[in-house]
């Protein structure tokens, strides 16, 4: 579990904050990365319970997205500026969201497919509401929502894997799993019930 540490002189004692998708510890001068990595596992049900409630971006927000974090603040233009996202509606935070999502997304998906030697099957990212990807096995066509890119490495890969494996089995049955836990053994931890941010006032 990823987290940026804050060392502060004036805390005595560890505080655990989430903003946006990030997770903040701050931490005496004096503490140690173990001793705070056992504070963070301690906390982790708490901090998964967080991440996974209903998450309403807003001003002042900090985005987390490949380790590159993003202040969000309104405007009436829809650009990215240097580490800022600029954003004034839900559409403008999909925009932003979409073009981000292309480079990053094509390439662990050209990347898992080579892996699993899975030849001609096609990716389309796209904006969903719902759902995190689906697939068209019939067109050997993947779609994968552009949001995943503000979640972890390895939920963002098991979202892949789940998809490419219903090109060969249609269903959740116990073949379909046996096949996704044959390519990510530790797809239970990493196949998170994350929820996909909006956009709020």
């Amino acid at each position: 579990m990823t987290y940026k540490i804050i060392r502060k002189k004036n805390v005595k004692r560890l505080i655990l904050k989430i903003e946006g998708n990030q997770i903040l510890v701050s931490a005496p001068i004096k503490a140690s990365k173990k001793e705070i990595d056992i504070f963070v596992k301690k906390n982790e049900e708490w901090i998964l319970n967080h991440l996974q409630s209903q998450w309403v971006l807003k001003e002042k927000d900090i985005l987390t997205i490949q380790n590159k974090i993003y202040h969000l603040h309104k405007s009436d233009k829809n650009e990215r500026i240097h580490q800022d996202l600029d954003i004034s509606s839900q559409k403008g935070l999909d925009k932003i969201i979409y073009e981000m999502a292309q480079p990053i997304l094509i390439n662990k998906f050209n990347l898992i497919t080579k892996s699993l030697s899975i030849d001609s099957v096609h990716l389309n990212i796209k904006i969903y509401k719902s759902q995190w990807g689906n697939c068209y096995y019939k067109k050997r066509l993947i779609h994968l929502n552009a949001y995943l890119i503000c979640f972890p490495d390895e939920f963002i890969d098991s979202v892949i894997i789940h998809e490419l494996a219903h090109l060969y089995y249609h269903n959740h049955s116990k073949d379909f799993y046996d096949l996704v836990f044959k390519w990510d053994p530790d797809y239970k931890n990493h196949h998170k019930n994350y929820q996909i941010p909006k956009w709020g006032m």
